[in-house]
């Protein structure tokens, strides 16, 4: 089995003293998630989060929250192969004019904690983005 990382961040503001997080739905697939992407040569696993979070969104890491970070990991097939897939997520309150990528991203939203699982596809979205509602509401 080939084995594959990614780095992203879960965009957070806040909007009348309630959290929000930008989720967004990748051309690849008909489900939501969070800006992630591949590390380059000798990029940091942050530095990976951050510049995929802009190229993705147009947005721009203002503080990561604590040290905290959320991992998913899960399988699936490609060419005929099974693909291990680990992505690492970093929590930062976020800045800028939301502007999505066109050849990657088909939408992007802003949801308040409350409705965030009802856009899991796949239950390890769903525990994902319940462990991040724990968190902020915590």
């Amino acid at each position: 089995m080939k084995e594959d990382q990614s780095f992203g961040v879960i965009p957070v503001r806040t909007v009348q003293g309630d959290y929000e997080v930008l989720i967004l739905k990748h051309i690849n697939g008909d489900h939501w998630g969070f800006p992630k992407g591949h590390a380059n040569v000798g990029e940091t696993a942050q530095a990976t989060a951050k510049r995929e979070l802009q190229e993705e969104t147009g947005l721009l890491v203002e503080s990561f929250l604590e040290a905290v970070d959320f991992t998913q990991e899960y399988t699936f097939s490609q060419h005929g192969s099974s693909i291990h897939k680990r992505v690492v997520y970093f929590l930062a309150q976020v800045q800028g004019d939301l502007v999505l990528q066109q050849e990657e991203i088909l939408e992007g939203k802003w949801v308040r904690l409350s409705q965030l699982s009802s856009y899991a596809k796949f239950d390890n979205a769903r525990s994902l983005f319940q462990s991040v509602k724990n968190y902020l509401e915590g």
